[in-house]
């Protein structure tokens, strides 16, 4: 999957050379293009196409992740919302949920200084299903002074598109102490209604990769 990347300091999208919009195109359409490919799309060389491609790479306007569909992985999801008491307090909580690797999206809301984010929690056979994802991120966040409120929304049952991303978050089990600075082995929950922290070595869930 390739993502559309813009921050206050970057170019729009209305901005890029027409030359970067058609090779962006191409990569949308098939993000396994070669160089090659794409010179004979659009009829540019390949030394330009290359040119133009390391430094739209360069430039952070593009990325490339890889996604799996969700349903071949015993997911729940969460929405959650976090009503902060300071706006100078958002950052700290978005990187706090972006650090968690159970933690799809996050983003920021200008209503009420909120926080808003999908987190999946991992279920099989062998632990009971949980009411809420992650309880020890959640209850973090729920106990910290600078937090009004932090509900969870609800179990979604149906996301579009299907697949959801991939990062090294989900991937790196050298860690005993989870992101969020919890340790699984003494956690109450751990292989009781809990698999684990993905990024720990404790991790016993889907994403072991």
């Amino acid at each position: 999957m390739m993502d559309l990347l813009q921050t206050e300091k970057e170019k729009k999208i209305s901005d890029f050379s027409q030359t970067d919009k058609l090779i962006i195109r191409e990569f949308i359409k098939n993000p396994q293009s070669s160089i090659l490919k794409i010179s004979k799309n659009i009829d540019k060389t390949r030394q330009t196409i290359s040119k133009f491609y390391k430094n739209l790479l360069k430039r952070n306007v593009i990325n490339f992740s890889i996604n799996i569909n969700y349903n071949c992985l015993n997911l729940d999801y969460f929405l959650i919302k976090v009503e902060l008491k300071r706006n100078i307090d958002v950052d700290y909580f978005l990187n706090l949920f972006h650090s968690c690797p159970k933690t799809l999206f996050v983003f920021k809301s200008v209503i009420n200084n909120q926080i808003i984010a999908l987190i999946f929690d991992e279920y099989n056979t062998k632990i009971s299903k949980n009411d809420s994802p992650c309880s020890c991120l959640i209850e973090k966040i729920q106990m910290d002074p600078r937090v009004n409120s932090c509900n969870i929304e609800g179990v979604i049952t149906k996301i579009i598109p299907k697949f959801i991303p991939l990062d090294s978050r989900r991937i790196s089990k050298d860690c005993s102490k989870a992101p969020c600075e919890e340790y699984c082995d003494v956690c109450p929950k751990y292989m009781q209604s809990c698999l684990g922290c993905p990024a720990t070595r404790y991790y016993k869930g889907n994403f072991s990769f």
